[in-house]
């Protein structure tokens, strides 16, 4: 065992120690839950973001508050390469890897001539032991503001994200690829507490990558989404809506000049309802169809849905259950668009003043639609399975410390992408 196994081995001894002893004493009122790492947005997913106090993710309710601090994760990856020992070799990657990921953090919120202003997020950077080419940036942060005037709210929000990309997602020919999303949107709306409530949003995405063949995968997508919601109290809230996408792949060009791309069309109706004071429910339904704008490409028809459910039997335990179907452009550059079928189940339960346990499995399978770029072998479909673990434990209320462990595993069409990955973290966050 090396050294840096030794430190790695020592640092989650001592955390769990801490946790244990510190839980069984414990009779004080929770307080600061930390985010489910399952069904958190991204950016709640960076290092050191999980459970700390006054983030908040909708700008229209923001109240004045200001946080700053940074943190540092260590994580050990038995296969950062995320294939068999074989291909690994042959792209130049040792599978276990130490990596090291320090990183500024801020939540502020704050009136300004009338408006919420707000920005969030981490800005950091990823130093890995044993495949240093994959050291690279990993941000993400959002911000923005809102004016209210009268009954309505009109918001423009922009999102800033940076990180290596997943080597799941790479071709066989990439290994080194940063991911960049840029995003715009605009919404204006007119919430009621009981009516009717018009609403429409405008959006426009940018992804990136760094790598040449990876390029291939660049996006830009615009959006224009209108809503129409009804609520009354024994109802819940009730909206229509349709969507238009343009999503253009501006690197994929084919011999008659044409670039490659999608026309989306979507309508469905979406309800959410607090069904009793434990049990919370939001189900989505929609049907959709990209139209392909270059000839023998795969078009795609078909019904969307989303349904998620809260369940709090206790102040001290919260389940979630969230099951659906999508489909969006695809990240791998053999594909023109992913059409996923999803479910995650997670648990948290609060153990005390200062500790929070979660727990949860996920699991997604995935079809890809081949766009013939490529000559090799493509991947056709997946299935990522996934559980884990976590504990979060509140030293005081600038300091959170959270170790957190899980396993993927990757069934794949063809078997030669298959995997399985097992991950162990501590992260430790300092916050004003």
């Amino acid at each position: 065992m090396t050294s840096k196994d030794l430190q790695l081995v020592a640092l989650a001894t001592v955390a769990f120690a801490g946790v244990a002893t510190t839980a069984c004493a414990q009779s004080a009122p929770a307080a600061g839950a930390g985010a489910d790492p399952a069904t958190a947005s991204g950016l709640l997913n960076l290092p050191g973001l999980q459970g700390l106090p006054g983030l908040q993710d909708i700008p229209g309710i923001l109240t004045p508050h200001a946080s700053i601090g940074v943190s540092v994760q260590e994580q050990y990856d038995n296969n950062v390469a995320r294939t068999d020992a074989a291909t690994a070799l042959l792209r130049g990657l040792v599978r276990d890897d130490y990596i090291t990921s320090p990183h500024v953090l801020i939540d502020v919120a704050s009136k300004l001539a009338g408006a919420n202003v707000f920005v969030q997020g981490a800005a950091g950077y990823d130093y890995h032991a044993n495949n240093k080419q994959l050291n690279r940036q990993n941000t993400d942060l959002k911000g923005g503001a809102d004016l209210q005037f009268g009954r309505c709210t009109a918001a423009l929000i922009g999102d800033y994200a940076a990180h290596q990309t997943d080597q799941r997602d790479l071709y066989s020919g990439v290994q080194r690829s940063q991911g960049t999303t840029k995003s715009v949107e605009v919404d204006v709306g007119c919430a009621r507490p009981s009516g009717l409530s018009p609403k429409i949003s405008v959006s426009q995405s940018w992804t990136t990558n760094s790598a040449a063949l990876q390029s291939i995968a660049d996006t830009n997508v615009t959006s224009v989404t209108p809503t129409l919601s009804y609520a009354r109290p024994a109802l819940g809230v009730v909206s229509l809506f349709g969507r238009y996408d343009d999503i253009v792949y501006p690197n994929r060009v084919d011999l008659n000049g044409k670039t490659a791309g999608f026309d989306g069309l979507a309508a469905g109706v979406d309800l959410a309802k607090q069904v009793t004071p434990k049990l919370s429910a939001n189900v989505n339904v929609s049907y959709v169809q990209l139209t392909p704008r270059q000839t023998a490409q795969t078009r795609f028809s078909g019904v969307n849905y989303d349904a998620s459910f809260g369940y709090t039997p206790t102040s001290r335990i919260s389940l979630n259950l969230d099951i659906g179907r999508s489909v969006k452009p695809s990240v791998r550059i053999d594909s023109n668009f992913t059409v996923s079928d999803f479910m995650s189940l997670s648990g948290k339960l609060k153990l005390g003043y200062r500790t929070t346990v979660e727990l949860g499995v996920d699991q997604r399978r995935e079809s890809f639609a081949a766009n013939n770029l490529v000559i090799f072998t493509t991947l056709s479909s997946d299935t990522l399975s996934e559980v884990y673990a976590a504990v979060n434990f509140r030293v005081n209320r600038h300091v959170l410390l959270t170790l957190d462990a899980r396993e993927q595993k990757r069934d794949a069409n063809p078997a030669t992408f298959a995997y399985t990955d097992w991950r162990a973290g501590l992260t430790a966050a300092v916050t004003y």
